[in-house]
């Protein structure tokens, strides 16, 4: 808000306002991609920028892409949106989310569409082999042949542990 008080040589006044609202801006949005399943580490987001609104409002929230109309998350939705303040958003990818664009709505508008990858599609082992398939060794050391694939966005990474709890130790790219 802006205020003008203007004099005249008698000493009177005016007092005038005007109010201008800032519409969001998204400068980022990590990670990217992003998972569309629940049970993934990459499933919470962190929006950053400028004037999302320093409070949880009804007029306020983010919108994903899901192939039609979008898929509204409002601010005031504590369990699917974990922070909300003017220049951070930490927001959980709906699961009828899909790659497009993600916007922040406020009371003055909406912001330009950030462009976001998610990747809803679990990597799938097609085959896991020690040693060729012989069920004995003599040595700690042995041979592993792995055939995975990824439809989404690619492997990355790969983990190992002597049982499906853990511990998991990750294999160098």
């Amino acid at each position: 808000t802006v205020y003008v008080k203007v004099f005249d040589a008698a000493g009177n006044y005016s007092i005038s306002s005007d109010t201008i609202s800032l519409v969001p801006n998204i400068t980022t949005i990590a990670p990217d991609p992003a998972s569309g399943l629940s049970s993934s580490a990459s499933n919470l987001v962190t929006i950053t920028g400028t004037a999302f609104g320093s409070s949880r409002t009804s007029t306020s929230y983010i919108t994903f892409s899901n192939g039609s109309t979008g898929q509204k998350v409002l601010s005031t939705s504590t369990s699917t949106v974990t922070t909300w303040s003017d220049t951070l958003i930490r927001v959980k990818v709906p699961s009828a989310a899909v790659t497009g664009n993600v916007t922040v709505t406020n009371s003055a508008g909406t912001s330009a569409a950030y462009y976001l990858t998610i990747d809803s599609v679990a990597p799938s082992i097609a085959s896991l082999m020690i040693n060729s398939n012989d069920p004995t060794t003599a040595s700690k050391t042995v041979s592993l042949a792995i055939d995975a694939t990824d439809t989404g966005v690619g492997l990355t990474t790969m983990q190992f542990a002597n049982s499906s709890s853990g511990p998991w130790s990750t294999l160098e790219p």
